[in-house]
Formats: C-alpha cells, structure tokens, sequence
C-alpha cells in the first residue's frame, strides 16, 4: 500500500445479500473456501464475517441456510475495487449467485462484537490487550511500511449473551486498522469486528438457535 497516512486510506464494506428458494449446504470449511473465492478474483488486504443468517442451522454435516443471507466482506478503497466487486456479481457462491452487492463507507467504531475469533485464551487480560496491541503495530507497518505515530492500544472483550464485545481504546490508526481487517488486522475470515447493529441481532439469534 506504500507510505500514505492510513488516515488517507478509506475502509468500506462490500455487503454480499442472497436469498435461497431451498435450504442451502454450506460444508464445514465453507469459510476457507469462501477465502479462496476472494483471493481468486484478485482481493487483498480484506476481513469477512461469513454468512450471516436468521434461519441458519449448525449440523455434524455443515451450516444450513434458509431464504436469505448477507456476508459483509471489509476492505480498503482502491481504483480496482469496482471492477472486482464486478466479478463479485457474477460469482457462484456454493450453487447461488448473489441478489445485491453494494458497498459503503467504514465508520470509525471501538465497539464491536467478535465474529470467527482465534485468540490466546491463556493469557490474561492485560497480556492479550498487548499481544493484540502488538499484531495491530506489526500488520501497520507491513502494510504501510511506516510506524503508527501513536501505538497504545488497550483491547477489553466481555461475554455478552454468548458473544464476545469488544471494546477497543487508543491509537486512532491501529483501532482503524482492526476496523477494517479484523481484531489482529490480518486478511482472511478470522477475528472479525461486526459493529452493524442490524446484524448483531443476527448474531444472537444464531446463538440462541
């Protein structure tokens, strides 16, 4: 991404709606395979929450999905992006093409709930705010091959109903960094911040299903 400022770079979520005429399989993996989608239609530097789902049903032989989804796919603006949600358009997700694909503008947020979250459960929490605050300054600087010019991060996570909120406090670039790739600012599917409130409903609903 070179040496712009990240303040200069704008972060924007790519909103992937389906609708379903039939329960839909998704395999186990779904997520990895979903990752590989993207990697192949020439995205990089990009966080996504899997789907999202009222009528979504967790069984020994994968996810089921019933007659409408959303996967929110977050990443930064650039000159290409328009052309790749293009392809977007015209993937074929698991057997079902999308409805709608639009996109729109990141709002800087420090809470959020923990979606697809890998972290170190052993340590406590004033070690892992600091290993987060750690891959946040490392992912910066392979990014933008600069140094934050504020690195403190305090990360605080609370069960909520069976969900993970999170909240984040300090550098105004790292918390934009996870923003938009996710609680470490790594690409892929894991440690997702979802911070829309339409679909954190969804998220307890998955829950308590």
């Amino acid at each position: 991404m070179g040496n712009s400022d990240i303040r200069e770079k704008v972060g924007v979520k790519i909103y992937i709606k389906f609708t379903f005429n039939y329960p839909l399989l998704l395999p186990k993996n779904y997520l990895i395979i979903l990752d590989n989608i993207f990697k192949s239609i020439g995205l990089v530097n990009y966080n996504f929450s899997g789907f999202l789902s009222r009528k979504k049903l967790k069984t020994k032989d994968g996810v089921y999905l019933k007659e409408n989804a959303v996967l929110i796919l977050k990443t930064f603006y650039s000159s290409e992006l328009p052309k790749i949600i293009g392809k977007i358009i015209s993937v074929d997700f698991f057997g079902v093409k999308p409805q709608a694909v639009y996109m729109r503008k990141i709002k800087y947020f420090r809470e959020a709930y923990l979606v697809n979250g890998i972290f170190e459960e052993n340590l406590s929490a004033e070690y892992f705010s600091e290993f987060v605050r750690k891959q946040l300054v490392k992912n910066y600087k392979e990014l933008f091959n600069t140094y934050p010019k504020k690195d403190s991060l305090i990360v605080i996570i609370i069960e909520d109903n069976g969900l993970k909120k999170t909240y984040l406090y300090g550098s105004d670039e790292l918390i934009m960094l996870s923003n938009v790739l996710g609680l470490y600012g790594e690409s892929g599917f894991r440690n997702y911040l979802l911070e829309d409130k339409k679909y954190i409903g969804v998220l307890h609903d998955e829950v308590s299903s």
